[in-house]
């Protein structure tokens, strides 16, 4: 299982996987706008206890990839694309 699956079963139990996505995507929408920045990708790992699993290089490895402006700096993902991620 994935460490968003393990993290769903322990806290949303009762709720519906995409429920507990959406939860856990929109609280990591830092800026309100529809965009995941790499500290909110990070936040995400970090809440759902997967911080050891996943280190910072990855995170930012996923952004260089999957990121929607190319300038690692600067670079976002929307939340609609992480939700179909995840």
């Amino acid at each position: 299982r994935s460490a968003v699956e393990d993290y769903r079963v322990k806290n949303y139990s009762g709720e519906l996987p995409s429920r507990c996505k959406k939860e856990i995507v929109h609280a990591a929408d830092f800026h309100k706008n529809g965009q995941i920045t790499t500290e909110g990708l990070l936040t995400i790992v970090h809440n759902i206890g997967a911080g050891n699993q996943i280190v910072k290089e990855d995170i930012e490895g996923i952004m260089r990839e999957l990121g929607d402006t190319g300038e690692q700096q600067n670079t976002t993902i929307a939340v609609d694309k992480i939700l179909r991620i995840i």
